[in-house]
C-alpha cells in the first residue's frame, strides 16, 4: 500500500500490516518486514528513490524491462503497465502500487507539464481512443515512447510530429502514419495534460519532473497529496472505502480477528489462512480457468471427486486432511478458518 508523506511522495505498506491488530504480540516476522517496508518512501526525486534498496531493484527492474529511463512513468500511467515482459515475471510489488494509484482519484484535466516530461512519457500516456472509437491502439505503440515520433523545437518550445519522411520512423514500420492519421481524423485524441505541450509557449523550467502528475492525485475527501499529510490510518481508510470488501472477509468479527493477530503462527502459516480468509488460494479450478492449457482438469488432482476450490483444497478432500492439518495447522487453527468460511 502507498501511504502519502510529506515530501510530496509515498510510503509503502504491506496489508497484512495494514491490518493487523493492535493487540499483536506475536508476529515478529511481519513486524519487522512491515517496519522496513515503511521506511522505503516513492518521493519524486530520483536521487532519493535510489537510495533505497527495494526502490533500486524496483527500478532497475523497470528500466530494463520496459526501456524507460524515468522509473516513475510506469507507476503513474496505467498504460504503461502492460509493456512487453512484466506478463511473466514476479511483479507482485509492482502490481501493487499500480493497484493503489489506481483507487485514488485523480484530475489530469488540470496537470501542466512542460515539454521535457512530455518527452519522456510512454507514446500510449499521451493519447487515448474515445468511446465513440471503433479504432484500436496499435499494440507496437505500447513499446514506444513520445520522443520516437515527437520532435521539440527548441525556438518556439513545443513539441510536434516528426517530418512523415523522417527515417527514424522507418523502425516503427505502419505504426506512426496509423496514430498520426486517426489523431487528425478525431479517432484518437491527446490526454488534456498532453494538449498545451504541442503549442508554442515561453520557455520554462526544463528539467523532468512528474510534480503536476503527482500532484492531481488526491484523497477521497479532496485533499491534495501535496499539500497534505496524511496518516497511514487515514490513507488506509480511503482506500478501503473505494471498494467492495470481499463477502468472506466481511464475516469475520473484530473479535475474532484479533484472536488471528495473537497466535503463534508461523509466517507460512499465518500466510495460508489470510490467503483463504481474502479469497487467494489458487485451486485447481481457478488455475483451469485461467490456464487450461496447463491444468487439463479442474477436478482434485489427488480424490477426482469434484472440482477443486480452496475449501475442498484445505479442508474437504479426505487424502489431503491429514498431510494438511499436521504439516501446516493445529488444531485450533481450524476454529479460525471455520469462523472465515
Amino acid at each position: 500500500m502507498l501511504v502519502p508523506t510529506n515530501c510530496h511522495g509515498y510510503k509503502i505498506l504491506f496489508w497484512s500490516t495494514c491490518v493487523r491488530s493492535k493487540h499483536c504480540n506475536d508476529c515478529s516476522s511481519i513486524t519487522e518486514l512491515g517496519d522496513f517496508m515503511t521506511n522505503v518512501k516513492f518521493c519524486n526525486e530520483i536521487s532519493v528513490l535510489d537510495a533505497y534498496p527495494v526502490f533500486y531493484l524496483l527500478s532497475y527492474h523497470l528500466r530494463n524491462v520496459n526501456g524507460y529511463s524515468h522509473h516513475q512513468i510506469p507507476l503513474l500511467f496505467p498504460s504503461a503497465r502492460r509493456a512487453k515482459g512484466l506478463k511473466k515475471q514476479r511483479t507482485g510489488t509492482v502490481d501493487m502500487l499500480y493497484r493503489t494509484v489506481d483507487y485514488l482519484p485523480k484530475s489530469f484535466d488540470e496537470a501542466r507539464i512542460n515539454t521535457a516530461t512530455a518527452m519522456v512519457l510512454p507514446l500510449q500516456a499521451a493519447f487515448y481512443a474515445p468511446p465513440s472509437s471503433t479504432l484500436l491502439v496499435p499494440l507496437r505503440v505500447q513499446e514506444m515512447v513520445v520522443s520516437d515520433v515527437f520532435q521539440y523545437e527548441a525556438r518556439l518550445n513545443f513539441v510536434h510530429w516528426k517530418d512523415t519522411r523522417d527515417p527514424t520512423l522507418l523502425t516503427w514500420k505502419r505504426t506512426p502514419s496509423t496514430v498520426f492519421k486517426s489523431l487528425v481524423s478525431g479517432a484518437f485524441k491527446f490526454q488534456p495534460y498532453f494538449v498545451h505541450v504541442c503549442s508554442p509557449a515561453p520557455l520554462v523550467d526544463s528539467e523532468v519532473s512528474f510534480a503536476p502528475l503527482v500532484n492531481q492525485l488526491r484523497l477521497h475527501d479532496g485533499r491534495t497529496l501535496g499539500n497534505v499529510q496524511a496518516s497511514a490510518e487515514t490513507f488506509r481508510l480511503s482506500v478501503i472505502a473505494s471498494f467492495e470488501q470481499p463477502l468472506a472477509l466481511r464475516n469475520v468479527s473484530a473479535a475474532h480477528w484479533e484472536s488471528f493477530w495473537s497466535l503463534s503462527l508461523t509466517y507460512i502459516q499465518r500466510n495460508v489462512i489470510y490467503r483463504f480468509i481474502t479469497g487467494c488460494i489458487p485451486p485447481r479450478s481457478r488455475l483451469y480457468y485461467m490456464m487450461p492449457a496447463v491444468f487439463e482438469f479442474s477436478l482434485c488432482p489427488v480424490c477426482l471427486s469434484c472440482n477443486e476450490d480452496a475449501s475442498h483444497l484445505l479442508f474437504d478432500c479426505p487424502s489431503k486432511e491429514k498431510l494438511i492439518s499436521k504439516r501446516l495447522f493445529c488444531p485450533w487453527t481450524f476454529l479460525i478458518f471455520g469462523t472465515a468460511k
